[in-house]
């Protein structure tokens, strides 16, 4: 970019001329697709893109974390995009830019975040957060036989034990035909604000997410 220019037409020329470009990719943030002129811009590059390079031309989303799908351009969403939390980030761009197949295995990453803590003499606590939208009413369950060992549930904020709990607890909550209860409250949950589950001591099976919604189950001694 040439300073004291006008930037759109350089990034035009750019986008449009085989001799300065041979991929495209853009930092896609929450915020970024909130905002009126982003999009206005996001969509006028995508469509010089498009419309001068063709529809195999390498257009690669950079996503800091996982957003709700719903918000994501579509021109983006139907391509594999990557994601900075992948320590081979950077290799997949390289590879999405010479078009080629990536040289560096995929890492799976869970739509959820969990932690364990432990509280009191040791006791497992279980911090769990959707790595993207919200959860609301949050419902946390253990297997109906172990629902003595569920102390009680509550929000606090991310990455740290809460050192207290406004909680709006709806009640005692069953699912999966009974064989799953446990605690729901109306506290959202989200990417910034955590549901902890406090036990007794450790349940072989857990679940949780949004009443009726997707709920995610799993083995809490296993889950790494």
């Amino acid at each position: 970019m040439i300073p004291g220019q006008r930037l759109w037409p350089q990034i035009d020329k750019a986008i449009s001329d085989p001799e300065n470009c041979d991929a495209w990719a853009i930092y896609i943030t929450e915020n970024s697709l909130s905002s009126e002129p982003c999009l206005e811009e996001l969509g006028t590059a995508l469509d010089r893109a498009l419309r001068t390079r063709g529809s195999s031309f390498p257009i690669i989303g950079i996503f800091p974390s996982p957003l709700d799908r719903k918000i994501i351009p579509s021109a983006i969403a139907t391509r594999l995009y990557v994601d900075l939390r992948d320590p081979n980030w950077a290799s997949r761009v390289a590879d999405g830019a010479s078009v080629v197949a990536p040289s560096a295995p995929a890492n799976a990453v869970t739509p959820f975040h969990f932690q364990r803590w432990s509280h009191g003499n040791g006791a497992p606590v279980y911090e769990v957060r959707p790595r993207a939208g919200r959860w609301y009413p949050f419902v946390f369950l253990v297997k109906q036989e172990e629902l003595a060992l569920l102390q009680t549930v509550g929000p606090g904020p991310c990455g740290r034990l809460p050192m207290s709990m406004t909680i709006t607890d709806d009640g005692p909550i069953s699912a999966e035909d009974g064989r799953f209860a446990g605690r729901q409250i109306s506290n959202v949950i989200d990417s910034l604000n955590s549901g902890f589950a406090y036990f007794t001591t450790a349940p072989s099976m857990i679940a949780f997410g949004q009443r009726d919604g997707e709920l995610w189950t799993l083995d809490p001694s296993t889950f790494q």
